[in-house]
C-alpha cells in the first residue's frame, strides 16, 4: 500500500515484551479470549474496526474491483466491516466471512454473511484454491505467530492474498508480545523475513 494510505494506522506502543513461546495452549486460549469478550466488547470492536471507509479499506475494495476479483474470504473478520463496505458501494463480490468467534459467527450469519468456523492459525476446512483473493486486516500481529496463517491463506488462494496490517512490519528484528492481562499477541514482525 502507498505510504499514504499506510501512515494512517499509527503503531501501538508496546509496553511488556515478553519471550516467544507459541505453544498450542496458547493458540486455545488466544481464541477464547474473542469467544469469552466479543459479546460484551462489541462496541469497543466496532470501534476499534467498524468504519466502512476507512482509508485502507477503500483503497483495498477499489484494488479488488481493478482487479474484477468475483470471491473473497476475509479470514478473521469479526464483524464483517469488509462485507458492508462492498455491500454500500456499487462493486459486488461473493464475500465469505472466516473466524473463530462463535459471537461473530453466529451474528454474521443472522446478517445473512456466509460464514467459515476456523482458526486461520490451523488448518483451515476450506479446500485448495477456494477464492480469488484471501484477506485479512489487523489479524496476523495478534496471533501466536503468522507463518501458519499465511500459508493457509496462500492455499485457498488462486489469485492473490492481500494483508493489512495494524502493527506494520518493519526492518527491526521482530518482537513476539503478549499481552497477559489481556491474553493477546501484539507482535511486530519483520518485514524482509515475512517476505522471504
Amino acid at each position: 500500500l502507498p505510504p499514504e494510505i499506510l501512515n494512517d494506522h499509527a503503531c501501538l506502543e508496546l509496553t511488556e515484551e515478553v519471550e516467544e513461546e507459541p505453544v498450542e495452549e496458547e493458540v486455545g486460549e488466544l481464541v477464547s479470549w474473542w469467544n469469552k469478550n466479543a459479546e460484551a466488547r462489541i462496541n469497543d470492536f466496532k470501534a476499534w474496526v467498524g468504519d466502512t471507509n476507512q482509508p485502507t479499506k477503500i483503497f483495498c475494495r477499489q484494488h479488488i474491483a481493478r482487479q474484477k476479483y468475483q470471491s473473497l474470504i476475509d479470514c478473521g473478520c469479526g464483524i464483517a466491516p469488509v462485507n458492508f463496505g462492498y455491500a454500500e458501494g456499487e462493486y459486488q463480490i461473493n464475500y465469505t466471512g472466516l473466524d473463530s468467534c462463535h459471537f461473530f459467527i453466529e451474528t454474521n450469519r443472522n446478517n445473512g454473511i456466509t460464514m467459515v468456523e476456523g482458526e486461520l492459525e490451523k488448518d483451515l476446512p476450506i479446500p485448495d484454491n477456494s477464492y480469488e483473493c484471501s484477506y485479512c486486516r489487523e489479524v496476523l500481529e495478534h496471533l501466536p505467530y503468522y507463518e501458519k496463517a499465511l500459508s493457509e491463506m496462500i492455499r485457498i488462494a488462486t489469485k492473490e492474498v492481500i494483508v493489512v496490517f495494524f502493527i506494520k512490519p518493519t526492518k527491526e528484528e521482530e518482537n513476539i508480545n503478549y499481552w497477559k492481562e489481556e491474553n493477546l499477541y501484539h507482535n511486530l514482525y519483520n518485514k524482509y523475513k515475512m517476505e522471504t
